[in-house]
C-alpha cells in the first residue's frame, strides 16, 4: 500500500532575516516538513538551497540558521502538507 502525499509550492519576497526572522508562506502550518526552499536572484536564476535554515509554523517559515539579508531576491518554497 502506498501512501500519497500533498506538496505545494510558493513563490515569495525574500526579506532581511537579520531583522525579521519570519517568512509568510501562505498555508503552512505547524508540522509541515520543508522539502526545499530555494532563492532566485535575478527573475529566475537559483541561488543556492537552504531548507535546513527554517522551520515551518502558522502560515510561516522561520529563519533559525545563517540569516542573511535577501532583499530583493524571492524564496522558491516546497513543503509537504502534513495536514491534509
Amino acid at each position: 500500500m502506498s501512501t500519497a502525499i500533498t506538496l505545494k509550492a510558493e513563490i515569495v519576497a525574500g526579506q532581511n532575516e537579520t531583522v525579521d526572522d519570519t517568512i509568510p508562506v501562505t498555508g503552512m502550518v505547524t508540522g509541515d516538513r520543508l522539502v526545499a526552499v530555494f532563492m532566485l536572484t535575478g527573475g529566475t536564476t537559483v541561488a543556492n538551497e537552504r531548507h535546513s535554515d527554517f522551520s515551518p509554523v502558522a502560515d510561516n517559515m522561520t529563519a533559525t540558521n545563517n540569516k542573511v539579508d535577501t532583499t530583493g531576491k524571492k524564496y522558491l518554497i516546497f513543503w509537504e502538507d502534513v495536514s491534509l
